[in-house]
């Protein structure tokens, strides 16, 4: 070959060389882009697969176990087998959707201006929830009449219902038509608590110290020889037979009817009347003996024989002892209705007389005797216990009494320390009467100041138009009376048991839904008390403690996640006593994270898709790399051959100039 077309091919070959190297430089270039791109479709794969969601294990309103994206809306959302849950934000407000600080504002609105309601009643009833009880149904006037303590035997009856008291538990109209309260609004109203229960709480504390000063009076000589009293213990003391014990009763109540202590008696009080009537009836009753009949004789406690035409025959006994008939009355038997008397007492086994022995039976007509059987047992009076029973109702009189004498009319010997302890508590308890007179009547009163605490006679009062809504210019004690009726009836029948029902399912206890909602009112406001110049609590003032939440958000599983971890908000949770906690998220066993399934799968496949082009990407690189590193071989084995020549050529032609 010449040199020129050596030096030529050398040339070309060096082209194509450095062409090749120019190839696999671009297409390491291109390996190295693959490597970058299967990195970053590795990162989009384990990006996806900590991808988390966070679900929200709740229930429905059925109790059907539910599992769902958290939000707002499913978070919040009621359910009896929930926990409550809310959330608030930096500032502490509670988020509320749109629909609940609407029903929120209604509530308000709806309530300004209405006594009859509050505004937590109408947010309820927002939700279809009203109170219910059945307590009442069973409840009649008869019931009620002896709740209150009326005198029904002299005719007064309160004539309430429990339709009416049902009104008056729950507010609303009664069968009358008069509107009521309701009791949990009077109870917290300042009717109730600022005006009525100051008055009444010192009328009470004055009440009780003034008869505990009375009855200590009542024991001193001074009133006891003043008023019979202490005659009649005597008598009491030296009772002697059933008869005498009935004159002693007798005695009593000419005392109460016409004798002094009469004249001390509250007016319309029926205390007294009713003492004699127990006292007498217990005295008849002393004590029933037993007896058997046989033909016309009447055997008495296994003691004497009695014939029905009066004669008595004395029995032997079995501890050796002999019965002496003492004295014995004979039927009359031009009467009917008449009865024998005997009297008797024991001798021991020696003919000693046993003291404390005597007895006295009261015989029934012998027209009143049953052969076989016994129709009417004897009396038979024993003159301890006639003294015991007689004795207890004394002293249950003396403690009872001052309570029952009109304080109006009663004067104290303030020469004794007693009288003066009396006359102080009087004058302290007159000053607490006259105050709540004037709260209960508008004006005072002072011959019902020993009644101002007496159930039965302020009904009555109202009754008699003495008692009205509004009865002067700042108090309201017919409102008031509504809770002391009912009190009265609670705490003989007990407390009633109150429902609250869901209108769209009233055969439910919708009692949780109600609580749930109530807590849900309390969290949106916050009360915040005034205190007047004076130190003295003012009037409290309601503000709002919530944010609206837009719908779009309430439903947005993004938002609420996002929002949870970066801060944005916090949760609340109520407890067992209804009061809201923080609590976090991380914290609730109903909030849990979860990876998606379905963008797990979808991340792999295009994974695997990116990863398979990358391969094949890269294989076809390889091959192409291969192909120009052996054409590049081939030229470098060529590049030498030729470059080998030349230098050959040239070198010899040195050698041929040279020479």
């Amino acid at each position: 070959m010449g040199m020129a077309a050596s030096q030529a091919r050398l040339l070309s070959i060096t082209s194509r060389m450095s062409d090749n190297e120019l190839r696999s430089q671009l297409i390491n270039n291109q390996k190295i882009r693959l490597a970058t791109e299967s990195a970053k479709a590795s990162e989009r794969y384990v990006a996806a697969l900590n991808n988390t969601k966070m679900m929200y294990s709740a229930y429905d309103v059925k109790g059907n176990p539910l599992n769902k994206e958290l939000t707002f809306a499913n978070l919040t959302a009621y359910s009896s087998y929930n926990n409550q849950y809310g959330l608030r934000n930096l500032a502490g407000q509670l988020l509320v959707s749109e629909e609940t600080a609407h029903n929120y504002e209604q509530a308000y609105k709806t309530a300004e201006g209405n006594p009859d309601t509050t505004a937590l009643e109408e947010f309820l009833k927002l939700y279809n929830l009203e109170k219910s009880t059945t307590f009442f149904d069973g409840v009649d006037t008869d019931i009620i009449d002896a709740c209150l303590g009326m005198d029904v035997d002299n005719g007064d009856t309160s004539g309430l219902t429990g339709a009416d008291l049902k009104a008056m538990f729950l507010g609303g109209t009664d069968t009358k038509g008069v509107e009521h309260e309701g009791y949990d609004a009077i109870l917290s109203g300042t009717e109730y608590n600022s005006k009525f229960e100051p008055l009444f709480t010192e009328y009470s504390d004055c009440y009780e110290k003034y008869v505990e000063a009375m009855t200590k009076y009542i024991k001193t000589d001074s009133f006891q020889n003043a008023f019979d009293l202490s005659n009649l213990k005597t008598k009491i003391d030296s009772v002697s037979s059933l008869q005498n014990a009935k004159d002693i009763v007798d005695y009593w109540e000419d005392m109460l009817t016409t004798g002094k202590l009469s004249q001390l008696k509250v007016n319309g009080d029926t205390y007294f009347g009713s003492f004699i009537d127990e006292t007498r009836t217990a005295v008849n009753n002393l004590d029933i003996a037993t007896s058997e009949v046989s033909g016309n004789t009447m055997t008495v406690d296994g003691v004497f024989t009695i014939t029905s035409t009066g004669i008595v025959t004395p029995l032997a006994q079995t501890d050796g002892s002999s019965v002496i008939i003492d004295s014995s009355t004979s039927f009359n038997s031009t009467d009917n209705t008449s009865t024998a008397t005997v009297k008797l007492h024991y001798n021991d086994g020696d003919g000693n007389y046993v003291s404390g022995s005597e007895e006295e039976y009261i015989i029934p007509n012998p027209s009143t005797w049953s052969s076989g059987g016994v129709v009417h047992s004897p009396t038979k009076f024993d003159k301890d216990t006639a003294k015991s029973v007689l004795n207890s109702f004394y002293n249950s009189f003396i403690d009872a009494l001052a309570s029952h004498i009109d304080i109006q009319k009663v004067t104290f010997d303030t020469s004794t320390t007693e009288g003066q302890n009396a006359q102080a508590a009087k004058d302290r308890f007159i000053v607490a009467a006259q105050a709540l007179s004037i709260y209960m009547f508008g004006q005072d009163r002072p011959n019902d100041y020993m009644q101002l605490n007496d159930l039965a006679f302020i009904f009555e009062e109202k009754e008699a138009g003495n008692i009205t809504d509004g009865q002067n210019s700042t108090n309201n004690f017919a409102s008031v009376l509504d809770v002391l009726i009912l009190d009265a009836v609670f705490n003989q029948l007990g407390d009633p048991i109150v429902t609250w029902i869901d209108t769209t399912n009233p055969n439910e206890d919708a009692t949780a839904k109600a609580q749930w909602y109530t807590n849900l009112f309390n969290r949106m406001q916050i009360v915040e008390e005034k205190e007047n110049d004076d130190g003295t609590m003012g009037k409290s003032e309601i503000k709002t403690n919530y944010q609206v939440i837009e719908n779009g958000l309430a439903t947005s599983a993004q938002w609420l996640q996002f929002a949870l971890e970066s801060g944005l908000v916090s949760m609340e949770q109520v407890d067992k006593d209804n009061n809201w906690c923080s609590t976090l998220y991380s914290n609730c066993s109903d909030i849990t994270e979860t990876t998606d399934p379905n963008e797990a799968t979808v991340a792999e496949a295009e994974y695997n898709a990116t990863m398979a082009k990358i391969e094949a990407k890269d294989k076809q690189f390889d091959i192409q790399l291969k192909n120009i590193d052996t054409e590049h071989n081939s030229l470098q084995t060529e590049y030498d051959s030729i470059k080998s020549v030349l230098d050959k050529n040239i070198e010899r032609n040195f050698k041929m100039y040279s020479a």
